[in-house]
């Protein structure tokens, strides 16, 4: 598919590491790569640079994140703020996706083992692997209509943290 803009990782194993220092995104590259779509190296461009640009306002985006589930995510720039210095989300839905449950089918199989009346061997296992050994498990689970919870504060929290800042957010 043709897009006015693909930004590519830069190699994070360094030369000579995955894929023969081609990066994980080389695995996938022809499912993405168009000869007609301009490439930029993650470390050469910034966002800003790209959202300024009139050719792409008013342009859907889209992110992949974990090129080997391959979870799209489709962003709609709304507007801008006073600029901060920290990342924020502003809005969103849903808990946040289990890394490793295995694309979009394996999330749907988690969140239907949690609204079974009478989970099966198979559904009891996938509960006690998100508690307990998930990387970004929670230890609550997804029940009780827990599968629909987003906290910004939280989400934003954790963003400031990731850039060093620690912040309170509400």
């Amino acid at each position: 598919e043709r897009y006015l803009l693909r930004i590519i990782e830069d190699d994070p194993y360094g030369p000579g590491g995955f894929q023969g220092g081609k990066g994980i995104d080389f695995m996938h590259n022809s499912a993405r790569h168009h000869p007609q779509t301009p490439e930029k190296k993650a470390s050469k461009v910034k966002l800003w640079e790209v959202l300024d640009k009139s050719q792409y306002k008013d342009m859907p985006l889209e992110y992949e994140y974990d090129f080997g589930d391959c979870w799209f995510h489709e962003i709609k720039v709304v507007g801008r703020s006073d600029v901060t210095g920290l990342f924020q989300c502003t809005d969103g839905q849903g808990h946040g996706v289990a890394e490793d449950v295995g694309c979009a089918g394996g999330w749907e199989e988690l969140k239907a083992a949690y609204r079974a009346a009478r989970p099966d061997k198979e559904q009891k296992g996938k509960m006690l692997w998100y508690e307990t050994q998930a990387r970004n498990g929670d230890r609550e689970g997804l029940g009780n209509g827990r599968e629909k919870r987003w906290a910004k504060g939280e989400i934003n929290r954790k963003l400031a943290e990731l850039a060093g800042r620690a912040t309170n957010f509400t």
